[in-house]
């Protein structure tokens, strides 16, 4: 994992994470990273548009 895709992670809630854990139990790596790709675009849609702004500049600037 990048240090990008660590931070993107750190920055999901709580409740995302114990989710995607649950759901990634048995599943082969190909399939972990679906679901890890999910629970970031899940988190994302669910963002205002000021939150993601303010969250790109964090991430990348």
């Amino acid at each position: 994992m990048t240090l990008t895709e660590a931070r993107t992670i750190d920055t999901v809630s709580e409740f995302y994470k114990s989710m995607n854990a649950r759901e990634s139990r048995g599943k082969d790596e190909q399939e972990r990273l679906y679901l890890r790709i999910l629970m970031i675009t899940d988190y994302i849609t669910g963002m205002t548009c000021n939150h993601a702004k303010k969250l790109y500049r964090e991430l990348f600037e």
